[in-house]
């Protein structure tokens, strides 16, 4: 028996339900526009003439559309700036030339006899054709018998009856040689002796080559032009002074913004001034790239001295909040084989590079100076049989010698300067020269002659990777940069420039620089508007208007939008 109320209870929850269906339905079919006011989720974008549509939803410091700036400018000509000098890093350029090994290989064995004939063929690659000479091929044969007949990508190289084990090397010409490289080994027939095989057993086998390091041949620098200094440059001069040897340098180019300025031999040893065109500069980032072919340059006292016409340029600020940007780390990752940059890198191995050797064995051992042979110059022990292999003596993770090192030349810990060391292989050596000195734990990129000087200059900071050691003070040089901060506006909001002006129909020409970002006007019309969210930055930004002429400016107005 149900109580009376009942149906009361059962008809409540199915209204319910019905009404909300009958407002669903009405938000369905109301017309976008009003459907989005009603639910609280306003679409807004700027397309190319103007008008807003886009989105956003959450908490937001603007309103949907919030103006941020507005300034009455009115008038707006040139009348004064003077002049601007740059002074830009100073750096070493140089080129290195170096015997590598390009491929070794595994004994081969090669026979020719009465119904028993084999040949072997292998396979080597070549990463930089380009800069690299002089090829030759190197093996030995214990076991020699018949002509053996060589050839290089289908090209025969050789052909000769060996009667040693270590024959002459063989010169590969670089016009045979591609990327990929094939050599084929095989000996000739036996004739009329049926009953003998000629055969050779070739060891040893490398292919060598003279490789240029081509990576400090050339230095880039980087200026920039603020929104204050406009674009009114009436001059532009290039400083800069090369220590260099005349006849040990080739061609020094300089180019700025991928445009030659200079191409030649510089005058070493002094003071070099090179003009050129105002237009070759932009507003905002500028790099100036200087390149070598032959010798080595310490180029220092660089500076770009701008010289400004007349010129007043007007300057509007506004803040944007931080929330509307998303915020990125871009890591410059300038590792080099060779430096010590604390990574080890493709295609870096423990006998090219210090981190490398670090990271191969538990207990490692590094050799400053090169050694005769490659694989010699990282090691996981030292003994008395391997200790003369390296010439400044084997040290470890703590740049401290092994035991069977101590007391020796490369002991830099021992305060004893041993009889027959010289300054560049031993601190101790070097530190007992009369005057100040400066000592490189490693290996300067000049080579063993700049381990120990007498001054360090700020343009050489940079020979010792892993900076210099003075006797009495540190030289002072400066700090390296490795990371970017960078900032990206959200793309749910979009910042708008609108300009009006004061008359129709008359052209207006202006450059509009945001944060040194050019844009340019040229309209007829009354009102000119442009997205500058690419432009813009979390905090302060800034607009200039650099006028090709008289211009009438009645409003500038700067909105956020969403």
């Amino acid at each position: 028996m149900f109580p009376k109320n009942s149906q009361y209870k059962v008809a409540a929850p199915n209204l319910i339900i019905a009404i909300a269906v009958l407002v669903l339905l009405y938000i369905l079919f109301l017309p976008p526009a009003d459907r989005a006011e009603l639910l609280g989720d306003q679409t807004t974008t700027v397309t190319t003439n103007g008008q807003v549509q886009g989105t956003s939803q959450g908490y937001s410091p603007y309103a949907q559309k919030e103006t941020i700036l507005t300034e009455t400018p009115g008038k707006i000509d040139y009348s004064s700036l003077n002049e601007l000098e740059i002074p830009l890093n100073s750096f070493t350029l140089f080129k290195t030339v170096n015997a590598e090994v390009i491929e070794e290989f595994n004994p081969v064995y090669v026979k020719n006899g009465l119904g028993d004939k084999s040949v072997k063929n292998l396979t080597f690659d070549i990463d930089n054709l380009a800069n690299a000479d002089n090829f030759q091929l190197s093996f030995s044969t214990p076991k020699h018998e018949g002509v053996l007949t060589i050839k290089l990508n289908g090209n025969t190289i050789y052909e000769y009856d060996i009667q040693t084990i270590n024959p002459e090397p063989i010169s590969l010409k670089k016009t045979l040689l591609s990327n990929e490289n094939s050599l084929e080994f095989s000996t000739s027939e036996v004739g009329w002796r049926f009953w003998e095989t000629n055969e050779y057993s070739i060891e040893n086998i490398k292919v060598i080559g003279d490789v240029t390091d081509t990576s400090r041949q050339q230095s880039m620098n980087t200026f920039f032009l603020s929104e204050k200094q406009g674009e009114s440059i009436e001059r532009a001069l290039l400083k800069f002074h090369p220590d260099c040897k005349t006849n040990d340098v080739g061609r020094l180019t300089i180019k700025l913004n991928d445009r030659t300025v200079f191409a030649g031999i510089p005058d070493c040893g002094t003071l070099n001034f090179v003009e050129f065109a105002p237009n070759m500069i932009f507003v905002g980032k500028n790099k100036i790239d200087f390149i070598t072919d032959q010798g080595s340059y310490l180029v220092d006292l660089i500076t770009v001295k701008l010289e400004f016409e007349d010129n007043e340029i007007p300057v509007y600020y506004f803040e944007l909040d931080p929330y509307i940007f998303n915020l990125r780390y871009d890591v410059i990752d300038d590792a080099k084989c060779g430096e010590i940059d604390g990574i080890c890198s493709e295609p870096c191995d423990e006998d090219n590079d210090y981190d490398c050797c670090m990271q191969e064995y538990t207990t490692p051992y590094w050799c400053v100076a090169a050694t005769s042979n490659s694989d010699d110059r990282c090691v996981g022990f030292v003994s008395e049989e391997n200790l003369d292999r390296c010439p400044t003596n084997y040290v470890g993770r703590d740049k401290d010698v092994s035991e069977e090192g101590e007391d020796l030349c490369g002991d830099n810990e021992d305060n004893e300067c041993p009889y027959g060391c010289t300054p560049a292989l031993d601190k101790d050596c070097c530190f007992d020269q009369s005057g100040d000195q400066f000592w490189c734990d490693m290996m300067p990129t000049n080579g063993l002659d700049f381990r120990c000087v007498n001054s360090v200059s700020l343009s050489q900071c940079d020979i010792c990777p892993v900076g210099y050691e003075g006797e009495e003070e540190t030289p002072i040089c400066r700090p390296v940069v490795n990371a970017l901060e960078a900032e990206e506006l959200d793309p749910d909001y979009s910042v708008i420039l609108t300009m009006k002006f004061t008359n129709d129909f008359e052209r207006k020409e202006a450059d509009i620089y945001i944060n040194g970002h050019l844009t340019r006007v040229d309209t007829q019309n009354l009102a000119y508007q442009r997205d500058i969210s690419t432009f813009v930055e979390p905090g302060s930004n800034s607009i200039e208007i650099v006028p090709f002429s008289l211009l009438n400016i009645r409003e500038i107005k700067v909105d956020v939008v969403q």
